[in-house]
């Protein structure tokens, strides 16, 4: 399907809080992009960016290189690394 070669695909996606809305057009990508990609997934938790951004990069870089594609909300996006305080991180 592909030539081999790693590719690491990142797409701004709306706000976590309108994925299950049906008032805003949000295209479930993730999704999409699975069944051609080696790695497809949306970062739900700030604290979660830079491990996830390693793993798709690693991924991407395999002994089998491809695609990956990974999914950045705007709030994610915007907010930075936010701790609850309740022992349970930012997500």
């Amino acid at each position: 399907m592909t030539d081999g070669s790693p590719m690491v695909a990142l797409a701004a996606q709306g706000s976590l809080r309108r994925v299950h809305k049906e008032s805003h057009q949000v295209i479930d990508l993730v999704s999409m992009f699975a069944p051609v990609t080696q790695w497809s997934a949306r970062i739900e938790c700030p604290d979660a960016v830079p491990e996830m951004t390693r793993k798709a990069f690693k991924t991407a870089q395999s002994e089998r290189p491809g695609a990956v594609f990974l999914a950045v909300p705007e709030d994610i996006e915007a907010g930075g690394s936010r701790r609850r305080g309740d022992g349970l991180g930012g997500c």
